[in-house]
């Protein structure tokens, strides 16, 4: 590992947080934590899977036009320029926006105060102890398991051997499932491009910095609303999410599930916020662009995303105009990953093999056939009591906690949280479809996904928990995190 992949690993997050800067030129101030220093962690937490979605698009424009390995100093010129222009963007725009002034430090309260010191040194030792099993399983598979070797790094070898790119979506090699979306392998290929050398630490680094991504912004999503000690609770849990992920390294799921988090959160702030907020709208579509420029799956969150907020507006009576506008500024955030989605698919990409396989008669028979909906049932009862292989089961112990500790919305963030349940609960029922109808022997297909299926949703359904379960302390809790 050297001072060259680290640059190119980090030039994307610096796009992604200029870009966020650009969209959100003031910071979000949510009425239980005014601190700076929770914006600066949302926007830090939220610029790598921005930043590695934008740098793909550019490095997928480049490879069309001309060839992944050809003419790479006008590819760097091009990073070089977006950079420049989002930075000068970014500067003239914080210039011309009033920032609000910070409120003055809550009253410390020991007990607050004990149990804010508790989180911080849990929640730390929790990440220094993934850190060091990540170490260790990382270098044990440097390549990752069976689809990262055989699905995504595989393509970002074809990727990055330059003239023969496109070999990589034959229908020769189906069983690596070429039709699979591209935003993880162009940025391996892209980084072993301009490093001019395979490294293993690029899809090792890369799965790393969207595990760490994933937890920090779920803490600082939570840690706008309700404050920085119900944020590092979520934390907590977080990684045992991406414990979870070490049983699948280098897949596409953890990246997915960030997405699907962003998503979430930025339209939770959209519609929990009194004014109007377009920044937010656009940075959801393009993390709702980004989840199905990363897998398939997403495309069902955006098609969620889409009919909850209609289903909400219609049963508010929004105005065609409100509904249209809103709808703009999400499409405008969206559009880029859709262009590059409907060319990957018709352009390049054989068809799926799950939707080539399905017929009208086999979908009858499934949906009528009483087993198969007890063999999923069963599979989901297993991961009720064994997600996150702990001593004590962690989606039981949740409800038990929830029961002990009580619930509280603000009325302004009802619609919010109504909105989020129903995302999260629509997509659910479509994965539930999905292995009623799948093609593949059920028991293989619940078997080898479905632990994965629910990481991608599991961190949204931990928001959705933690900004509707009351905090162990209420009132200030923030003291010690105050940046």
């Amino acid at each position: 590992m050297n001072l060259s992949l680290l640059l190119f690993l980090l030039s994307p997050i610096l796009m992604g947080y200029l870009l966020i800067q650009v969209l959100l030129p003031a910071p979000f101030v949510a009425s239980s934590n005014r601190s700076s220093g929770v914006n600066f962690f949302f926007r830090l937490c939220l610029a790598p899977g921005l930043g590695y979605a934008l740098v793909s698009l550019l490095f997928l424009l480049w490879s069309v036009l001309f060839s992944p390995t050809r003419a790479l100093v006008g590819y760097l010129f091009l990073e070089s320029l977006v950079l420049l222009v989002l930075f000068i963007l970014a500067f003239r725009l914080r210039q011309h926006t009033s920032q609000p002034s910070a409120s003055t430090r809550g009253k410390t309260h020991l007990l607050g105060l004990g149990f804010s010191l508790l989180a911080v040194l849990v929640f730390t030792l929790f990440l220094l102890n993934f850190l060091n099993d990540w170490q260790a399983l990382a270098m044990g598979k440097p390549f990752g398991d069976y689809d990262a070797w055989a699905i995504w790094n595989l393509r970002a070898g074809f990727i990055a051997s330059g003239e023969d790119w496109l070999k990589g979506f034959s229908s020769a090699i189906l069983w690596s499932h070429p039709d699979y979306p591209l935003l993880l392998p162009l940025n391996v290929a892209r980084t072993w491009v301009l490093l001019g050398q395979r490294s293993v630490f690029v899809p090792m680094l890369l799965g790393l910095i969207f595990q760490l991504s994933l937890v920090g912004l779920l803490v600082a999503a939570i840690a706008l609303q309700r404050g920085w000690l119900q944020g590092l609770l979520a934390g907590v849990l977080g990684i045992v999410v991406i414990y979870v992920s070490l049983d699948f390294r280098q897949y596409a799921d953890i990246p997915l599930a960030f997405y699907f988090l962003a998503a979430n959160a930025l339209l939770y702030l959209e519609t929990a916020s009194t004014g109007n907020n377009p920044g937010y709208t656009m940075l959801a579509g393009l993390s709702l662009g980004a989840a199905f420029w990363t897998k398939n799956e997403g495309w069902m969150l955006l098609g969620a995303a889409l009919a909850v907020r209609l289903l909400l507006d219609l049963l508010s009576q929004k105005s065609f105009t409100q509904i249209l506008c809103w709808s703009a500024w999400l499409l405008a955030g969206i559009i880029p990953f859709l262009i590059a989605a409907l060319y990957f698919k018709f352009a390049l990409a054989p068809p799926n093999d799950l939707l080539s396989e399905l017929s009208i008669g086999a979908i009858k028979s499934k949906l009528v056939d009483l087993s198969r909906y007890l063999t999923i049932f069963k599979a989901l009862r297993g991961q009720f009591f064994e997600y996150g292989n702990l001593a004590v089961p962690l989606i039981p112990s949740l409800l038990i906690y929830s029961l002990f500790a009580g619930f509280s919305l603000p009325k302004e963030e009802r619609r919010a949280a109504l909105g989020l349940s129903l995302r999260v609960t629509v997509l659910a029922a479509v994965y539930f479809m999905i292995y009623l109808l799948t093609p593949k022997p059920l028991a293989w297909h619940l078997s080898t996904s479905l632990v994965r299926l629910l990481t991608q949703l599991f961190p949204s359904g931990l928001l959705f928990y933690f900004l509707l379960v009351c905090p162990p302390i209420k009132g200030p809790n923030k003291s010690i995190l105050h940046l």
